[in-house]
């Protein structure tokens, strides 16, 4: 949560520093209980509050805070307090809210006007749905758009055990319809694009669209390389080391592919590494998963896609951006189901690229001819 704040961590601090309590205990008109735990340092300046309301009630640290608590709280009927204005709704800015599955809560984001056929994104590991706000924003411009954590990630309970691509995409399914979405268009990229997959083979009818942006068609011998070496749990140390490990793990995803295939031959050309700012966001996102981020990875370079691509019935578009290393299994990725639409694209590191690779989504969900590549 430090982390999460940023360079802003100081302001509430700082708020607090500044703060004069003692003109406020003294104007106060509803009941207040001071008090603190035993060793909190601010237990010493209850003996300067001697000027206070009389609905302030001044006490030494009860045996049971708890138990205390609960009996002030209890003590005195107040007039019912006036209702909450309902929050107002913006269609330029993202919500976060929360929906219940039966593995726990799920983090939802959210944006666009209450009308139109919704849009569902999944997120790729090892992350959370966060990187994929600006897509949600661009795309959610005229229509509902909703993306969640997935289960394991960033704010989301994870499935208990060892899950596979199917049971991560059982929970995310739930979620969908736990918002009362029927009919959607769905997009999902990497992991979430293997997630996507078996939403849309369990729900044929309602998923309208189905986006998969860089599905993995990995070798038995890559899959195995990669099982062994990409999959790391994060080693939570007493030195806190866990945070360099996780900055460089990142870090070297935009150098290198695989990541640990630290050579001139393992090197990504023409792909930008984030910024600080960008990777510290990244990092924060990533440490939220903690001991579960690795499982949807697991699951991922397991998944059977050869054997489930050929099951998809829904319209199709199967596309990775020209610097994906997923981009190798286009080809194949055509064969197995050669009623999809299959496509490069430019992908979205510019605003010229992504105006190019948006308006390719546009056109597929509408129903639109697409170009060739």
């Amino acid at each position: 949560d430090f982390l999460r704040a940023g360079p802003d961590y100081w302001k509430g601090y700082h708020a607090a520093f500044r703060y004069d309590a003692l003109p406020a205990l003294k104007a106060v008109r509803v009941p207040v209980l001071v008090t603190a735990s035993p060793g909190d340092s601010l237990l010493r300046h209850m003996e300067r509050m001697t000027d206070v309301s009389s609905r302030v009630t001044l006490e030494p640290p009860p045996e049971d805070f708890a138990a205390r608590t609960l009996e002030f709280l209890a003590g005195e009927a107040l007039a019912p307090a006036a209702a909450a204005p309902a929050p107002a709704r913006a269609a330029d800015r993202v919500t976060r809210d929360y929906v219940d599955t039966a593995v726990g809560q799920l983090l939802v984001r959210r944006t666009g006007p209450a009308t139109g056929r919704p849009l569902v994104l999944l997120h790729a590991s090892p992350t959370s749905s966060k990187g994929l706000e600006p897509l949600l924003l661009e795309l959610g411009a005229d229509r509902p758009a909703v993306t969640f954590d997935n289960p394991g990630n960033g704010d989301s309970a994870p499935v208990p055990g060892t899950p596979e691509i199917w049971d991560t995409a059982a929970v995310l399914l739930e979620a969908i319809r736990g918002l009362g979405i029927r009919e959607y268009d769905l997009y999902g990229t990497h992991t979430g694009a293997l997630a996507a997959m078996e939403v849309a083979i369990a729900d044929p009818d309602g998923v309208q669209h189905l986006i998969l942006d860089g599905i993995t068609l990995f070798t038995e011998e890559q899959t195995a390389d990669y099982l062994a070496n990409y999959v790391q749990p994060m080693p939570v140390r007493w030195d806190g080391t866990q945070l360099l490990w996780a900055w460089n793990f990142l870090r070297d995803q935009a150098f290198f592919w695989p990541w640990y295939n630290r050579t001139a031959a393992g090197t990504r050309v023409g792909v930008d590494p984030a910024s600080p700012e960008r990777l510290h966001a990244n990092v924060v996102e990533l440490l939220k998963g903690g001991t579960t981020y690795h499982l949807n990875y697991r699951a991922a370079f397991a998944y059977p896609t050869r054997e489930r691509l050929p099951l998809l019935t829904v319209p199709t578009l199967i596309c990775a951006s020209d610097t994906d290393p997923l981009r190798e299994g286009m080809d194949e990725a055509q064969e197995l189901a050669p009623d999809a639409l299959v496509r490069v694209t430019p992908g979205r590191s510019t605003p010229d690229k992504a105006a190019v690779t948006l308006g390719l989504y546009r056109s597929f969900m509408a129903d639109e001819p697409l170009a060739a590549n």
